[in-house]
């Protein structure tokens, strides 16, 4: 411990002189695979993985949080990390500051505290959800009987729009021959993957969020046939018993990203076969049912101000297309959408208004 000690030491020192430069983020770099050697080699001591932890917060707490500037990359957002407007030094201590909290993530998760683990790795997220690699840690820390939120991540972090995670692809493909479903099996034969031996058997989705991580999931493998047909299905039960949850809005969401992808090409003007077949699957008696209610309970057909004509507009982004601005597949789409947050433009109990709107009218393109 005493030659890991002093090569921290010294590499803190290094990083300090050394901020605001690609140097500081280098050095970083060197030392920690020394530091993951150390913790395996004293066979994932909780002291040694207590010092490493004290470590990085203290480089966090000496280099960002006394920083007499106070530079804005300490700035968080809920809407994410907006570099763009920051000088090189911030943009490189930005980079710097993500690498530190991807490092606490990991230092717990080898001592098996997921929680502890997410927490950092969704911070660093926070910082900068253009970039992959959290998403790939947040898979690591996700456990199998999570599956569609565990592919979900793995999927993130291959589309990430800025630096994406290329191993996930194969992390992807590890995933779904662990999993014993109709929905799974379907993307292994698509992908030549034989199922493994200990393969845990998964229900369909339980909840609207597990709907949404799929039709993400499903968008990567380019199929979205069978999951539009089990999302209709589960919309249509749940306008019977409770169309006014939060998770029916998950449903309205994830509706609406599968139907984005299907009109993709038509929106780029291009000609895709595979697309066609996927449009043409859609005209099916549940869509039209869903089509009925949707029409019931849309405001298009009003007399309607400039302002609520400028509400239901489909350029307006909302939940599902802020958490999806930066997944490369639907970028062209999302990136071109105003986003204005909660403010009188777009607050929360306009959300279902909007989106129902938006759906009537991606309906009708079909």
């Amino acid at each position: 411990m005493e030659t890991i000690e002093s090569d921290c030491n010294k590499a803190l020192e290094d990083i300090r002189e050394n901020i605001g430069t690609a140097n500081a983020i280098i050095i970083e770099q060197k030392l920690w695979p020394s530091i993951q050697k150390t913790y395996k080699s004293n066979n994932s001591n909780p002291i040694v993985m207590n010092y490493f932890i004290g470590y990085y917060n203290a480089m966090y707490e000496i280099i960002f949080l006394n920083s007499q500037s106070k530079d804005p990359y300490l700035n968080y957002s809920r809407y994410g990390f907006e570099t763009s407007s920051l000088s090189s030094a911030a943009n490189l201590n930005h980079k710097l500051l993500y690498n530190i909290h991807i490092r606490l993530g990991d230092l717990y998760r080898y001592g098996d505290s997921y929680d502890n683990a997410k927490y950092y790795y969704k911070r660093a997220l926070h910082l900068d959800p253009r970039r992959g690699f959290a998403y790939n840690q947040l898979a690591l820390s996700t456990p199998l009987t999570k599956a569609y939120q565990c592919v979900y991540y793995y999927v993130r972090a291959l589309y990430s729009t800025e630096e994406p995670f290329k191993v996930a692809e194969s992390n992807i493909k590890v995933s779904i021959s662990r999993f014993d479903s109709p929905l799974f099996e379907r993307f292994r034969r698509q992908s030549n993957i034989s199922m493994s031996d200990n393969a845990i058997t998964i229900a369909y989705p339980s909840n609207g969020q597990e709907w949404f991580y799929l039709v993400v999931i499903s968008i990567h493998f380019n199929d979205l046939n069978l999951t539009l047909d089990l999302l209709l299905d589960q919309l249509l039960k749940t306008i019977d018993c409770d169309d006014e949850s939060l998770q029916f809005d998950y449903l309205l969401m994830s509706l609406d990203v599968a139907f984005d992808w299907i009109l993709k090409d038509r929106n780029n003007q291009l000609a895709n076969d595979t697309t066609s077949t996927q449009k043409a699957h859609l005209l099916n008696d549940n869509l039209k049912t869903l089509n009925v209610w949707l029409l019931s309970n849309s405001k298009l057909n009003d007399n309607i101000d400039d302002d609520r004509k400028n509400e239901t507009d489909c350029n307006i982004g909302l939940i599902h297309n802020t958490i999806l601005k930066d997944f490369s597949p639907l970028r062209q789409i999302y990136e071109q959408m105003e986003y204005y947050y909660e403010t009188e433009m777009y607050r929360m109990d306009k959300h279902r208004k909007i989106l129902i709107s938006r759906l009537v009218q991606k309906l009708q393109k079909f």
